[in-house]
């Protein structure tokens, strides 16, 4: 078991990606995975060793399941006020993504039982939730009678149904074949089941069997996918680099040089144009089988079927989803021609202090960053040109000044990006 001191002590906080994201309320019960997937962002951003995963080296901590319902006690069971963003977020019953950063349903759960029990706290105020994993406990019976009970949406990633392409780059994580009978037994027992395609990793026999993956979804229950191309974190180690690219036909990194992928903070982006390949053989399979698809790159999000990518748009008791966001901006300038701030004036921001970590659009006293409400940081990017934050990010959405302020237009971009792609070289 681990130490006291290597608890998990922050499982539930509001994350940085609230300008784009419609569930921006993350949960996690672990920190680290044992999963060990060779592409992960969490992994190579926490510089996680998954050859050394044992968790009293402190790689992998759990979190204190009192520590999560302490936090929903005193929200919904208690009207004190508190200047705690969390509670203002429990309180209005924002939906929470789980397992953003680490799986809750990993192998670890079996000995410690920490998302059980947090599950059981969850279910017993059938708070909504949308739970990420790929873990083999989702698919077990009790797990599974557990989810049914509350107001759970599932989302279980597969980005190829080859077993050999799994496990070579996802090394501790069930085959295609055992998640593909998870997500089928999740159906069955009338959950709503979603599926990450994340990341498509292109020029690789993932992209190449996009359509057979999605053919199999359908077949088994899926009703939603979420689709996001390949990033390449640049503190990815070489050697997992090396596999990756050894295991997915040898060819993705020349992909990433020949379509001119660029470098986008810490990680290597594909441009626009190549992402609309994996993304409209996905729409046009998806759709064949009545399947919803979000598009979760943070530039295409208004591509789409639904304004939150992980696609809970519709879901009974998921209403609170978080919409000021830069999906929300497209569907009004859709809607009306143009979307100005003042458009958004009537979407719920919450009025408790969030302290952003940005050195552009963070005010500091004395060099201390300063906290202020959501909306502030909302309005401090608005106008921002081609910033990842604002809407401008949107390869939908253009920029126009009316009476000395500027708002946004709606204009579809797909021909657009297809006769980008007639025009470039690339090895798929």
């Amino acid at each position: 078991m681990s130490k006291p001191n290597d608890l998990y002590t922050y499982p539930l906080y509001v994350n940085m990606q609230f300008f784009f994201c419609g569930v921006p309320f993350r949960l996690d019960t672990y920190s680290g995975c044992q999963h060990g997937c060779r592409y992960c962002f969490a992994r190579a951003s926490e510089n996680f060793n998954y050859e050394r995963r044992d968790s009293e080296k402190g790689l992998i901590r759990k979190t204190d399941p009192h520590l999560v319902n302490h936090m929903l006690v005193k929200s919904v069971d208690s009207s004190k006020t508190y200047n705690d963003i969390n509670v203002e977020f429990l309180r209005r019953r924002v939906p929470i993504h789980w397992g953003g950063m680490s799986d809750p349903f990993q192998p670890c759960e079996k000995k410690w039982r920490v998302s059980k029990q947090v599950l059981g706290h969850l279910n017993w105020y059938q708070y909504p939730v949308v739970i990420s994993t790929k873990g083999a406990l989702a698919g077990d019976d009790e797990y599974v009678a557990m989810l049914k009970d509350g107001n759970n949406a599932m989302q279980v990633s597969l980005i190829s149904d080859d077993d050999k392409i799994i496990s070579g780059i996802e090394p501790g994580a069930p085959n295609a074949t055992e998640r593909l009978k998870i997500m089928e037994k999740l159906a069955h027992a009338g959950l709503w089941v979603a599926c990450r395609i994340q990341p498509v990793i292109p020029a690789s026999p993932v992209e190449e069997g996009l359509e057979r993956l999605i053919t199999k979804l359908a077949g088994a229950g899926v009703k939603h996918i979420v689709v996001e191309g390949l990033k390449i974190p640049m503190q990815l180690d070489k050697d997992w680099r090396a596999c990756l690219n050894e295991v997915c036909g040898g060819k993705v990194e020349q992909e990433y040089k020949a379509c001119e992928a660029a470098l986008d903070g810490q990680e290597i982006i594909l441009p626009a144009w190549r992402k609309w390949q994996y993304l409209e053989v996905c729409l046009e399979t998806a759709h064949k089988y009545g399947i919803t698809v979000g598009a979760a790159d943070n530039n295409m999000r208004d591509f789409g079927d639904v304004k939150a990518c992980c696609g809970i748009d519709n879901l009974p008791g998921f209403e609170n989803y978080w919409q000021l966001q830069s999906a929300r901006v497209s569907e009004i300038a859709r809607q009306k021609g143009i979307c100005m701030a003042s458009d958004l004036d009537n979407e719920w921001s919450g009025t408790c202090e969030f302290k952003f970590q940005s050195s552009t659009i963070s005010p500091k006293v004395d060099g201390v960053a300063v906290s202020y409400p959501m909306r502030y940081y909302w309005d401090q990017v608005w106008a921002l040109n081609d910033d990842g934050r604002s809407p401008s990010h949107l390869v939908n959405l253009d920029q126009k000044i009316v009476d000395g302020k500027v708002g946004y237009v709606f204009n579809d971009k797909r021909e657009m990006l297809k006769r980008s792609h007639v025009k470039q070289h690339t090895m798929f």
